[in-house]
């Protein structure tokens, strides 16, 4: 879950409001491009969200796609696809 509050300074240093891990955000730091890109973007994230550590996001992102899994696997086993779906 991502929170409206975190530390940072400005080389790009933050504290995960998750765990309270400290951890650089190279966006924050004035950078290009954070290590952040490079994960899967399968999660919502509001505009005033903060960031999550290496650790916090890499466990938010595999629980999403585990279960976005479990969901595909019971719309199988149910028999459900998107040609059964009528908008």
């Amino acid at each position: 879950m991502m929170t409206t509050t975190n530390a940072n300074n400005d080389n790009g240093s933050k504290v995960c409001p998750q765990c309270g891990a400290a951890f650089t955000c190279d966006i924050s730091a004035g950078e290009a491009h954070c290590w952040c890109f490079d994960l899967p973007n399968v999660l919502p994230l509001r505009e005033d969200a903060s960031c999550l550590c290496s650790t916090c996001l890499r466990a938010a992102i595999a629980e999403a796609m585990n279960a976005a899994q479990r969901e595909l696997q019971r719309q199988h086993e149910q028999g459900i696809s998107c040609h059964n779906i009528v908008s």
